[in-house]
């Protein structure tokens, strides 16, 4: 007599295709969550340096001009008393040092250091302001508005190169969130499509 092999019944056939199911809903679910964790970390920390970029840029901005504008005031009253400290510039380079570890683009370090170079451009040019001021034969207020503030306003165009940097660059971090969003939902896709099938 032939023995007769023992098929699976109905009941066994449907646990294993659900667990199966279940399984696969698990693996996928797993995936989804740290695929998502994982991107949304990594380009939120690349937001938040971009946030921090511009504040930073602001200062450097600020500091410039708040100098610039002390040293206008030095020309209009004709007062060199009242001379800026140069002391007070260290903010400017630990705010330009913070920014060069955080950009990682080359062509933001580039702007970077333009921006520096032209910064220490028109601070040399204004330690010259004391003999200017003292000599006779040198109108000030022409200095000022010929000499020193061509080295400002290249400081301000190299400024504004490197703002347009950081905004772009943060820009480039909202759109690679959004992608890392898409990509992160794909198992989740992949997981319902397979689960439809079984």
């Amino acid at each position: 007599k032939r023995k007769t092999e023992k098929k699976p019944s109905i009941r066994k056939k449907a646990i294993f295709s659900l667990g199966s199911i279940a399984v696969i809903f698990l693996l996928s679910g797993a995936i989804t969550f740290i695929e998502y964790r994982g991107m949304s970390e990594y380009v939120s920390e690349r937001m938040t340096d971009s946030i921090n970029n511009i504040t930073l840029s602001q200062q450097l901005s600020n500091i410039t001009e708040e100098y610039n504008n002390q040293m206008l005031a030095v020309v209009i009253k004709k007062d060199i008393s009242i001379m800026p400290d140069l002391d007070g510039l260290d903010r400017f380079e630990s705010h330009l040092n913070a920014l060069k570890s955080s950009m990682s683009s080359e062509e933001s370090l580039a702007i970077l250091e333009k921006v520096q170079n032209s910064f220490h451009l028109f601070i040399n040019t204004s330690k010259d302001f004391d003999s200017v001021f003292l000599a006779a034969t040198i109108d000030t207020d022409d200095w000022f508005f010929q000499v020193l503030q061509p080295a400002y306003n290249d400081f301000n165009h190299n400024m504004t190169e490197l703002n347009s940097a950081i905004h772009s660059e943060l820009q480039n971090n909202s759109i690679n969130f959004d992608n890392s969003f898409y990509r992160s939902i794909v198992p989740g896709i992949v997981c319902i499509c397979a689960g439809l099938l079984l």
